[in-house]
């Protein structure tokens, strides 16, 4: 990963995790929306079309069993006979209500069809039953049971069958419906916990990887950094590539390099400057000999001595001839080595701007990674809000379970309510019994009286039978019931695993967040610690130009020495002069 800055290495983290967050979150809302879908088709369709066949079912059969109450001779137009006939009007009402429930609700050509055959048996069903009743109230009784168990009950009979055909279906439907919601409920579940799990894993691998791709190079220059720091100019910095770590390594290790040519062109300057005044001393030295042993001639004797002086002259002169040479030498060597001093006073501040460009790069990558934090934040906000989402639609879940809990006990109630019919029914069948005993008592006069009371008797056992059947039904739809209410429930549970998996993202953003601060300290440390070498680096070049300031005074001395040796050959030349003059004198005083 060195080949790519580390900015770009901290956003791209970043942006991964973030698309990988989103996309979770897209697939939790698409799996909540289609679940919501069908539990939505299940409570919107299904379950209110089973409820208002049944609401149908149950006001047919209590208008028959109100119709067949009205034709018992007994009660004739009393005002068990009004009650009767609005207890029919309220059955009928209820189916009407039913049927408006059901209508727009059967999606199948065959449901249809035997809708619309319903519908129509049961039109001429209501027909005759009206017409039953207003035999009845005008006291045609035996006309009335005859059409009631003639055409009446082939239309009633036909209209049951369509009914009981459509609640087939619709619950059988319904329960498809459910488990359907249910398998694709658990499957999306299944889904979201596969990508949370593959979303952490990815995320800490990435986070991981990104950190010890900067960590790890900052150690060592870091380590590089105090060796060299510590002395230790043979240290080795193995970090490389084309990020601001490795252009800081590179800095480091040219740093490096310019300082130990630096030092090492320092040290031999230094080695001449010291053998050329050792040479100076020496040559000093000699010249004090020769001048001493020129007062001892002297004292000899005057021509001696102006020989052995013009001795000592001649090898002084050449003496001085070479310490001049020698000395001139040294002046080179000094204004050389200024020379090169000043080319290492330049090389280390370019040295020094080198290392202040890396403080900058140092401090830029702190700013890329505090921005890299902030979009981290903005991806945990993100996340946050993927769970606050999730929650609304748990709650959502949750409230479908609370209403088919409540479609549940309307169902048991009712059962209650069809428990009583039951006992109605038996109720009808004793007083049924009664009657025909009655009728058998009374001979010839109670035969009509005798039919009346089995076909009241066959009332009641068709009413229970119903009753049962129903009961049935009602059990089937608590049943179904339970079934899309656990089937809720199961919702209920993915989506909180979802919200937890949510959550854990959302710690992972944060644990990311978290190491990104920390690569930004360590920036910001490598910056602080740039800064620091750079003013160590001003130190030394501080010292490089007391260096080339003595350099230049020893240069002086040099130079001074020069005149000083100039004027030894002049007086040596003076001094030449006055031998001659002696010697020619001492010539002269000598007899011929």
């Amino acid at each position: 990963m060195g080949r790519f800055k580390v900015g770009v290495r901290l956003f791209v983290s970043v942006i991964v995790t973030s698309l990988i967050t989103v996309g979770i979150a897209v697939l939790g809302y698409q799996g909540l929306r289609q679940t919501g879908a069908g539990v939505s088709d299940v409570a919107g369709e299904a379950l209110p079309c089973v409820e208002g066949l049944g609401f149908v079912k149950e006001g047919i059969l209590a208008a028959q069993s109100a119709e067949r109450t009205i034709l018992i001779p007994e009660l004739g137009n009393s005002k068990e006979f009004d009650r009767q006939r609005e207890n029919l009007q309220k059955g009928l009402d209820l189916a009407d209500q039913g049927r408006a429930m059901v209508e727009g609700l059967l999606r199948g050509d065959e449901e249809a069809a035997q809708w619309k055959v319903f519908n129509a048996a049961l039109a001429d069903w209501r027909a005759s039953s009206a017409k039953v009743v207003d035999l009845v109230s005008r006291n045609k009784r035996s006309n009335a049971l005859t059409m009631s168990i003639g055409t009446s009950m082939i239309s009633l009979r036909k209209a049951m069958a369509a009914l009981n055909f459509l609640l087939e279906r619709s619950r059988t439907g319904a329960d498809a419906m459910a488990l359907s919601v249910q398998k694709e409920a658990g499957r999306r579940g299944m889904v979201l916990i596969v990508a949370g799990a593959a979303c952490l894993l990815l995320s800490i691998a990435l986070g991981t990887l990104v950190t010890l791709s900067i960590v790890r190079p900052l150690r060592k220059g870091v380590a590089f950094a105090r060796a060299v720091a510590d002395g230790n100019l043979d240290a080795r910095l193995t970090v490389t590539g084309r990020d601001e770590i490795g252009e800081l390594a590179d800095a480091l290790r040219r740093m490096l390099a310019s300082l130990r040519e630096s030092l090492e062109a320092a040290r031999k300057r230094g080695e001449e400057a010291a053998a050329e005044a050792q040479k100076a001393c020496d040559a000093t030295a000699e010249a004090d000999a020769h001048r001493l042993a020129a007062e001892k001639a002297r004292e000899e004797g005057m021509l001696d001595a102006s020989r052995c002086l013009a001795d000592v002259v001649a090898v002084l002169t050449d003496a001085a001839a070479e310490l001049a040479e020698r000395t001139a030498q040294a002046t080179q060597g000094a204004d050389e080595q200024a020379g090169r001093l000043s080319e290492t006073v330049a090389s280390m501040g370019q040295m020094s701007a080198t290392v202040l460009d890396v403080a900058q790069n140092a401090a830029t990558a702190s700013e890329t990674a505090s921005e890299a934090r902030e979009r981290a934040m903005a991806g945990s906000e993100v996340v946050r809000k993927a769970v606050d989402g999730i929650t609304a639609a748990r709650d959502k879940a949750l409230s479908l379970a609370k209403d088919m809990a409540e479609l549940g006990n309307r169902a048991e109630g009712i059962g209650n309510i069809l428990g009583v019919i039951s006992d109605i029914a038996d109720q009808t069948n004793l007083l049924a019994l009664n009657a025909a005993i009655e009728a058998a008592r009374a001979g010839e006069a109670g035969r009509g009286f005798a039919v009346v009371a089995d076909e009241v008797r066959k009332l009641a056992e068709k009413t229970m039978t119903a009753t049962a059947e129903v009961g049935q039904a009602i059990r089937d739809v608590q049943a179904g019931t339970r079934k899309s209410a656990d089937g809720v429930g199961e919702a209920v549970t993915v989506i909180e695993s979802a919200t937890a998996l949510a959550g854990e993202s959302g710690q992972a953003l944060d644990a990311i967040v978290s190491l990104v601060e920390t690569a930004a300290d360590q920036v910001r440390s490598i910056a602080a610690a740039s800064q620091e070498q750079s003013a160590a680096t001003d130190a030394i070049e501080n010292s490089i130009a007391d260096v080339n300031r003595v350099s230049g005074e020893t240069a002086e001395a040099m130079e001074r020495a020069a005149l000083t040796v100039t004027g030894l050959g002049e007086q040596t030349r003076i001094l030449q002069g006055l031998i001659d003059e002696l010697r020619g004198s001492g010539q002269a005083a000598l007899p011929a």
